[in-house]
């Protein structure tokens, strides 16, 4: 498949520029070692698909803040995510009641059972919210009265639609496998509306080449439908199940994403008849990040790689991370100097 990538290219004439939406598939490309095999091809760029890194850290501070008066359960590599004050991690350090949450449901359950005051920090893109609306359907349904959800879900539209339409520095789209289950190829055939041509693929390194030697094909005759490399898991209308209980549970909201601010309707929030389970947040904004020096917002958009970051691989490592992108296992900055470091440094 490689030489089949490279033949495409070849007939195209020129080097392009492919944007792999999910930080899963920027830690897979670099652990393939795919800039190196097609340096001369294709050019990758990170997007906005890493749940963790664009979270905002006003985020972290108000789960950090929570989490001095009732249990808080958080995915486990959102604990050493800087806030603009603290991480979780530290807060933990110094007595704050910060669980590692396995799942949802479990954590849900786990809270009931205890009888504490607990809140759950609900963060991901469309494939987590259908685990957090389980949760939210355990405790509606067993009136459990003493969990809450602080709800930063986010879809996966919003922020594309803010990259395509903002002059986009890239000729095609490697999309997020584990999304489209969930919302199926549908889901993106808004897509169709630019002239960039977009494949779904899976995550081994077979995949990510097929998902390639597609989306080259598609870029050289100016294919601008969506495809579905990953046929074997993504179907054309999705996971009905999964859609009909978020639907059922949650409604459209603005979100903030770290690089870019606040987007109409990018968000998820429990729906008005569920609200005594969502956290309240009438002391809560969103605000810039403070450590100006960090620029994952960039990278996230694309505008720069990690390494062109000042902080990469010096003042921020991933022992001592600066920024969301280098904790996160599906950080952009994690991945390049995991897999790349000898060569960016």
């Amino acid at each position: 498949m490689i030489n089949q990538i490279k033949r495409n290219i070849e007939k195209l004439g020129r080097r392009i520029t492919v944007m792999e939406v999910c930080g899963t598939h920027t830690t897979a490309i670099h652990r393939n070692g795919f800039p190196s095999l097609l340096q001369d091809e294709i050019n990758f760029l990170s997007g906005p698909g890493c749940p963790v890194c664009v979270t905002s850290s006003s985020f972290i501070d108000k789960l950090a803040n929570i989490a001095q008066t009732a249990a808080v359960y958080s995915f486990g590599d959102m604990l050493r995510v800087p806030g603009n004050k603290v991480s979780l991690a530290q807060a933990r350090a110094k007595g704050a009641d910060i669980r590692i949450m396995v799942s949802p449901l479990a954590a849900a359950q786990q809270a009931a059972a205890s009888g504490e005051p607990t809140v759950i920090a609900a963060i991901g893109f469309d494939t987590t919210a259908p685990a957090f609306a389980l949760a939210v359907e355990f405790c509606v349904q067993a009136n459990i009265k003493n969990v809450h959800f602080l709800t930063e879900l986010k879809t996966i539209a919003s922020p594309l639609r803010y990259l395509l339409s903002a002059d986009p520095q890239f000729d095609g789209l490697l999309l997020p496998g584990h999304v489209a289950a969930v919302i199926g190829v549908q889901g993106f055939h808004f897509l169709s509306e630019y002239t960039i041509p977009s494949v779904v693929t899976g995550f081994e390194g077979r995949d990510i080449l097929e998902g390639l030697s597609m989306l080259t094909d598609a870029i050289r005759v100016h294919a601008t439908a969506v495809h579905n490399q990953y046929r074997r898991i993504v179907k054309a209308e999705g996971n009905k199940k999964a859609q009909a209980i978020i639907e059922r549970y949650y409604q459209p909201c603005d979100a903030y994403f770290r690089g870019i601010g606040m987007l109409p309707d990018a968000g998820l929030r429990l729906r008005d008849e569920f609200a005594a389970w969502e956290y309240p947040l009438s002391d809560y904004t969103e605000t810039e990040e403070q450590n100006t020096a960090c620029r994952c917002g960039e990278v996230l958009l694309g505008r720069i790689k990690p390494y062109e970051c000042p902080l990469f691989g010096m003042a921020c490592r991933p022992d001592h991370p600066c920024g969301a992108c280098m904790v996160s296992n599906e950080g952009s900055c994690a991945a390049y100097f995991r897999y790349g470091r000898e060569t960016y440094l």
